[in-house]
């Protein structure tokens, strides 16, 4: 554990804190669409991958096309009809 640290909660949130005040988080409305989901996932992706990579020493082993289905289908699971967000 580091002995200084940056306003932390401990609980593994920051990489969401910063993603939403970077304005790069996936909105409900991005997931919808499985183009524009990909897209933004795919940005995202290369970040953390790079994060887990560089600083905590990891590797990234979730599958990103898998990942990304199961984003879509709970976004779509969560708006009724898509059709009504257009």
């Amino acid at each position: 554990m580091a002995k200084k640290k940056i306003a932390s909660v401990g609980v593994g949130v920051g990489a969401c804190f910063e993603d939403k005040s970077n304005r790069l988080g996936i909105r409900l409305i991005d997931a919808i669409n499985k183009e524009t989901l990909k897209e933004k996932l795919k940005s995202l992706w290369d970040i953390r991958a790079k994060q887990i990579s560089n600083v905590f020493n990891g590797k990234l082993t979730l599958d990103f096309e898998s990942e990304c289905n199961s984003i879509y289908q709970l976004a779509k699971g969560i708006v009724p009809s898509a059709s009504l967000l257009h």
